[in-house]
């Protein structure tokens, strides 16, 4: 399963079946990345 099937997967199963979800994947990590660091949470890291 590609990353984008698992990502738009995951959105359906959370948000619901009538989700209509397009676009490229590049893109919603851009914007989720942008997100992140205007809450101010780009200093947390993965946990190990």
């Amino acid at each position: 399963m590609s990353v984008e099937q698992a990502a738009t997967n995951a959105i359906t199963t959370i948000i619901g079946p009538h989700v209509h979800i397009q676009g490229c994947f590049y893109q919603l990590i851009q914007s989720t990345r942008r997100k992140i660091q205007f809450l101010g949470l780009g200093h947390f890291k993965r946990c190990q």
